[in-house]
């Protein structure tokens, strides 16, 4: 009924939480262990949080359409989604009615253990219209090619998707954690971690630019030209999309 995390564990795949970390590393402010220096990529990006499930995995919701049409109507910027799950009809629908109407949209690539439950990345980041966020290490290697049920690597693939897919960093990235307001974990892991980084390079060029573009598609296309142009190139295209996010 409104969108504030419920910090609740109710069943297996309940994800309570995960929205106050993504937006911590989206937007996030300072705390008093950050001796004043602010989380967020975007600090001062204003934030209208849309809350359309208790978990990051998604069957067919139509509370996702419904999100976005919202944000289309007020005219929301752009839209980090760190979930992922079974499409339909009405996700294409509205994804392509955001675009049209210039909401650039950004989504998690989705993360598997050890191959399951897909090591392909997951709609609506499969989307083309969508910009799918996938996982870069600290190293300059794949987010991925671990061994093992324990250990959560991020998905790829297949080569025709990887054509609107950029990557940002994972999994050591400071995590707000719902009731902490003095501290954060640091080990944010997955593509969850990296959608938001994305998300906060486009609030921060459409800021720059808000006066020089139309709202339509044409401002979804530049800010996914101007990611993907200056990525950081990589010899694992096939993993790693267009390169590595650089923000500068």
């Amino acid at each position: 009924t409104n969108a504030q995390d419920p910090d609740n564990k109710r069943f297996l795949l309940d994800n309570s939480g995960h929205g106050t970390g993504t937006l911590g590393i989206l937007a996030g402010g300072t705390f008093p262990a950050a001796k004043g220096v602010r989380i967020g990529g975007a600090p001062d990006a204003e934030v209208v949080p849309l809350r359309i499930a208790d978990t990051v995995v998604l069957l067919k919701t139509s509370a996702f359409a419904s999100a976005l049409d919202y944000a289309v109507d007020i005219q929301c910027d752009v839209a980090t989604m760190s979930m992922g799950g079974l499409p339909s009809r009405a996700w294409r629908e509205s994804i392509d009615r955001a675009y049209l109407a210039g909401l650039c949209l950004v989504a998690a690539a989705g993360n598997n253990f050890n191959g399951m439950p897909t090591r392909h990345i997951v709609y609506p980041a499969r989307f083309g219209r969508v910009i799918a966020a996938c996982g870069v290490m600290a190293n300059g290697q794949p987010y991925a090619g671990f061994k093992g049920l324990k250990t959560m690597e991020g998905n790829f693939g297949p080569d025709s998707v990887m054509k609107a897919a950029i990557s940002a960093y994972t999994p050591n990235i400071p995590w707000a954690r719902y009731g902490c307001t003095d501290a954060v974990r640091l080990n944010g892991g997955g593509t969850s971690s990296a959608t938001p980084q994305v998300a906060a390079a486009v609030a921060l060029w459409f800021e720059k630019y808000k006066n020089e573009l139309p709202r339509d598609w044409r401002r979804v296309e530049a800010v996914r030209n101007a990611l993907f142009t200056t990525a950081k190139l990589t010899d694992n295209r096939s993993r790693l999309g267009n390169g590595v996010i650089q923000a500068n």
